[in-house]
């Protein structure tokens, strides 16, 4: 089995980026943690998922890759903490700041279509001309 401490670095790559404040110091944190609970490694796992979702259906053009797109941004973006694995929840049990991890959704989309777009389109979109 692999080490689950090891997964999530490149699903969180977003929060590297400049301007990030104490990402690595949340990963060291991560890191050193012993993942032997069993619902710790699940929500690890489930975060994992969710960060890998949207970066592979962000850009997709297809019915069901859009549907799980929506699906996991709207969980992301959901800020009701009555369910166990909510993401709040599970960003507090894994030491992360679920405020913080939703601007770096935000940051990381805003780039990825941006990118998609093309830079005159993005720099007309961000101008609001």
């Amino acid at each position: 089995m692999p080490d689950p401490t090891e997964l999530h670095e490149p699903e969180a790559a977003f929060l590297s980026k400049p301007g990030s404040i104490d990402v690595r110091q949340y990963l060291h944190t991560l890191h050193r943690r012993e993942f032997t609970e069993p619902e710790i490694r699940l929500m690890l796992v489930l975060l994992q998922d969710a960060l890998r979702c949207l970066d592979k259906y962000v850009l997709t053009r297809n019915r069901r890759g859009k549907m799980l797109f929506h699906e996991t941004e709207d969980w992301v973006f959901t800020t009701n903490e009555d369910w166990v694995f909510s993401f709040n929840n599970i960003c507090e049990a894994l030491g992360f700041n679920p405020e913080y991890v939703r601007k770096g959704v935000t940051l990381w989309k805003t780039a990825k279509l941006d990118v998609e777009r093309g830079p005159a389109t993005a720099k007309s979109s961000r101008s609001g001309e």
